[in-house]
């Protein structure tokens, strides 16, 4: 790849994906929000993890702080959404079967998990963010006034489960957002202002091209996967059109299928 097409730019194209459905005093999927308790006033957050199992806690509420930021990533053909860790990438699993807590875990992309499909019950201004176990019980998100771990309960009685979800329209203090295997992206070369694009179905060794960018071509979507033995930050990028990914052969100037 020529050195003046190495700054790319990756863009969520969230408008292909479905919506979650709430009034318009809550909000309905692919916002940055922080997750603040009705009742204590703290608010959801990892506290830098990034690991699996990592515990989530509630803490007073901080502007500059990205672990309490949290994407809605709605779930296609649902009434749910996923709650993605901004900062390191995992979502909240609600762990119906084995903890007593939500933990963080990898974000299921396939969002057949039941611990991640998280629904809103609104209450007034206010809301419950609950999963439905195989039980078909719902498992609600609840704070605590003696400890700032968080916790779930069955019970729904309390204030303790009541939410505020306060979105964050300005990110210009934060880092950038972990990349989503949920999420579909474009993937621009800030100089020329072009997407790579596949052009067709995309086929072992074949050519990756910059088009003018098109939010409709199907061409120009991306998805990330991380193979989980790399860094954190190492992704593999493939085509929305199929499952190869882009393979860039050392000591050429090509990129490839």
């Amino acid at each position: 790849m020529k050195k003046s097409l190495s700054v790319l730019s990756l863009v969520a194209v969230c408008s292909l994906l479905c919506a979650v459905s709430s009034s318009a005093a809550l909000p309905s999927g692919g916002e940055v929000v922080q997750i603040r308790n009705v009742r204590t006033g703290r608010c959801l957050t990892t506290r830098g993890a990034t690991d699996n199992d990592a515990t989530l806690y509630f803490d007073a509420p901080s502007a500059s702080d990205d672990s309490q930021l949290w994407m809605l990533v709605p779930v296609e053909g649902g009434d749910a959404f996923q709650l993605f860790s901004y900062p390191c990438g995992k979502a909240a699993d609600f762990c119906t079967e084995t903890s007593a807590a939500p933990l963080l875990w990898n974000l299921d992309a396939g969002q057949t998990n039941v611990n991640q499909l998280v629904h809103m019950a609104e209450v007034g201004d206010d809301c419950r963010l609950y999963v439905v176990d195989k039980s078909g019980n719902n498992v609600y998100l609840c704070a605590s006034t003696t400890s700032e771990a968080s916790s779930k309960t069955k019970s729904a009685d309390s204030d303790l489960t009541l939410f505020q979800l306060d979105v964050v329209t300005d990110l210009s203090a934060h880092g950038p957002m972990a990349l989503c295997p949920a999420l579909v992206y474009s993937i621009t070369a800030v100089e020329q202002g072009k997407c790579l694009s596949v052009r067709d179905t995309p086929i072992n060794d074949a050519p990756i091209y910059l088009d003018t960018p098109d939010v409709n071509a199907a061409a120009q979507k991306w998805k990330v996967f991380h193979p989980g033995n790399v860094a954190a930050d190492i992704y593999h990028v493939y085509s929305n059109l199929g499952n190869t990914a882009i393979d860039m052969t050392l000591g050429t100037s090509k990129g490839h299928n």
